[in-house]
């Protein structure tokens, strides 16, 4: 099928948004699982307590990364439900939504979002984020950037 715009000009338009991932992004932190490490180990280990003085000896280390990303705080308001005065009949059934205060969108580049992955929580301006969504892709012809939904923790 015939196309507008040739391959080049498609690269060279979807190589904008790096420009603008450049100007705008901020650091955050990924934080995923501790890794476990063994130290020693004991062929009496027991695995069903942990705690067991003969166990294996064991060391968590924490597992994060730094990546750029643009960060989009939630604007929250209090919005009135519709009360369905209005000539159509479908305002009295609709849905009351009211986003919750301390949303955050996030758009990362391919490898923050594969980091995201089995990730845990999101560190930024100094608070603590759970990840809220699934990715979501961003792109004008080939997605290069992914959305996440956060939840502030505190």
């Amino acid at each position: 099928m015939a196309s507008f715009l040739s391959d080049s000009q498609k690269d060279s338009l979807g190589n904008q948004f790096f420009k603008l991932h450049d100007t705008f992004a901020r650091p955050i932190t990924i934080w995923k699982n501790a890794q476990e490490t063994v130290i020693s180990s004991n062929p009496s280990n027991n695995y069903l307590f942990e705690n067991a003085p003969f166990n294996d000896t064991t060391q968590k280390v924490l597992v994060s990364g730094t990546f750029m990303a643009r960060i989009l705080y939630d604007k929250y308001e209090m919005l009135t439900q519709f009360n369905g005065t209005s000539a159509s009949a479908g305002s009295a059934n609709q849905v009351n939504l009211i986003r919750e205060d301390g949303g955050v969108r996030i758009q990362v580049d391919i490898t923050g979002a594969n980091y995201l992955f089995g990730a845990q929580t999101v560190t930024f301006d100094g608070e603590i984020f759970n990840i809220n969504s699934t990715q979501r892709p961003h792109g004008l012809f080939p997605p290069k950037f992914y959305s996440f939904y956060l939840k502030k923790l505190n």
